[in-house]
C-alpha cells in the first residue's frame, strides 16, 4: 500500500472515531441526570418565570449573587466563606430564610427580646436586651441535604448539620459588665433528630464535654424538635421547587412541540392551524417527540463538586 494511500486512510479513520465519540458525548450529555443544583440553578437564571408561583406560598424571592465583601449575617457570611453563589433565599413572614444552593442549604434567622443574663465574676442575673441570631447549616455545602442519616452514630460523617447562635446583648441598667461564656455557641448534630451532637477528636480539650455544654446553650434558646421542623421544612420546600421545576419543563416541551406541530401544519395545511392552537396535545398528529435532559426528581444525581 502506498504511504499516501494509508494516510488518507488514517485520516478518514480518526475522522471517523472523533465523530462517533463526539456524538457519544453529545447523547450522554441529553440524557445526563440533574443535580439539586442544576435545578436551583436553572430557577435561579429563569426566575422570573417561576417568582409569582413562589410568592404565592407565602415566601419573599431573593437571589443571592456571589458576594465579593464579608457581610454581617453569619447566615450570609456561610456562602461568603465558601465562595458560593448565586443562592436561592426563601424568606417567610416571621423572618425565617430558607437558602437553596445544592438543594436545600441552611436556615437562619435573626430575633430581638429582653431577657437575663449573669453577670461577670457574681453570677447574679441582670436584664439585658438582646439580639440572636440562628443558624442550621449542612457542614459540607458541596454535597446534597440528607433525608435519613444512615452513617455509623459516632463517627463524623453522622453528624452532618451544624447549628450556631450568635447572641448580642446590651444591660438595661448602664455599667454592668456581662459574663459572655457560651454566648456564642456551636455544635454538630444527626439531622436525623437534633439531639445526638459532637465537635470532634482533639488531645487537647475534652470535646465530649465541650459538645454537652454547646448542646445545653443552644437548646435553652431553641428545641430539638423545632431545629428538626426548620431542618425538614427546608426539605419540603425543595421537594416543591423540584416539582415546580418539572412542571415548568414539561410546559416549555408542551409548547415546543405544539410549535413545530403548528408550523408543520401551517405549511402542508394552513386551514387546520387556527383549530390547532388551543387543542391538548392528544389531539395533534403523532409525533416522535423530543429528546432531552431529564426532569423527573426521583433521577437525582449527588456528583456535583463542591463549591471553590
Amino acid at each position: 500500500m502506498k504511504e499516501s494511500t494509508f494516510w488518507k486512510l488514517f485520516c478518514v479513520g480518526l475522522a471517523g472515531f472523533v465523530a462517533v465519540v463526539f456524538c457519544l458525548v453529545w447523547a450522554m450529555e441529553l440524557t445526563a441526570e440533574e443535580t439539586e443544583y442544576d435545578i436551583i440553578q436553572a430557577i435561579i437564571e429563569d426566575i422570573p418565570a417561576y417568582q409569582a408561583e413562589i410568592e404565592s406560598w407565602g415566601y419573599q424571592v431573593t437571589v443571592l449573587p456571589r458576594m465579593e465583601e464579608e457581610p454581617q449575617s453569619c447566615g450570609l457570611k456561610h456562602y461568603y466563606w465558601n465562595h458560593a453563589g448565586p443562592v436561592l433565599m426563601l424568606t417567610d413572614q416571621e423572618g425565617g430564610n430558607w437558602c437553596f444552593y445544592y438543594g436545600f442549604d441552611q436556615y437562619f434567622t435573626q430575633y430581638s427580646d429582653t431577657s437575663s443574663m449573669a453577670l461577670y465574676e457574681s453570677g447574679e442575673l441582670t436584664e439585658v436586651n438582646r439580639t440572636v441570631e440562628l443558624q442550621i447549616a449542612k457542614r459540607w455545602i458541596g454535597n446534597p441535604p440528607l433525608r435519613g442519616n444512615t452513617k455509623e452514630p459516632g463517627t463524623n460523617a453522622y453528624y452532618d448539620v451544624e447549628v450556631s447562635l450568635e447572641i448580642q446583648a446590651q444591660p438595661i441598667e448602664p455599667g454592668k459588665d456581662l459574663d459572655w461564656f457560651n454566648s456564642h455557641p456551636h455544635n454538630f448534630y444527626c439531622s436525623n433528630n437534633f439531639v445526638e451532637s459532637f465537635l470532634g477528636e482533639t488531645s487537647f480539650v475534652d470535646m465530649e464535654k465541650k459538645s454537652r455544654n454547646e448542646d445545653r446553650a443552644i437548646k435553652r434558646e431553641v428545641s430539638a424538635e423545632q431545629l428538626l421542623h426548620y431542618y425538614r421544612q427546608g426539605l419540603e420546600l425543595q421537594d416543591k421547587l423540584v416539582g415546580l421545576y418539572s412542571e415548568k419543563q414539561r410546559e416549555n416541551e408542551w409548547n415546543s412541540v405544539k410549535n413545530l406541530k403548528l408550523d408543520e401544519i401551517r405549511r402542508n395545511e394552513p386551514w387546520r392551524s387556527l383549530a390547532l392552537i388551543w387543542a391538548p396535545p392528544t389531539a395533534w398528529p403523532a409525533s416522535t417527540g423530543t429528546a432531552g435532559r431529564s426532569s423527573s426528581p426521583t433521577s437525582w444525581g449527588n456528583t456535583r463538586p463542591a463549591a471553590r
